[in-house]
């Protein structure tokens, strides 16, 4: 189930939800997280997080970019039940405490 797409094809960010289960969420993230997208972003993770007893795992697997806006959006959402899988070497690097 695709959640949310821009309008860019090439630039975009699409986020789709591939595992769904009482207590947990995936969401495979595909595109840049930058700009504007960072608000989808967070919107999403927010209403899985915000009243509910949830992990959100975002994979991202394919990402091809991040830039300090999405890094500071991921970092007022971890909260211990956000967890970030299958990043690029590089991206990790990027990310580094914030994935597990």
């Amino acid at each position: 189930m695709q959640i949310a797409k821009t309008r860019k094809t090439q630039e975009m960010l699409m986020i789709s939800k591939i595992k769904h289960d009482e207590g947990n969420i995936t969401l495979k993230l595909d595109g840049k997280i930058e700009g504007m997208y960072l608000y989808e972003l967070e919107e999403v993770c927010k209403r899985y997080l915000d009243g509910k007893k949830k992990t959100v795992t975002l994979d991202f697997s394919g990402v091809t970019f991040i830039d300090d806006g999405g890094l500071e959006v991921l970092s007022k959402l971890r909260d211990g039940r956000l967890k970030i899988i299958k990043c690029s070497p590089f991206i990790r690097t990027l990310l580094n405490d914030l994935t597990d």
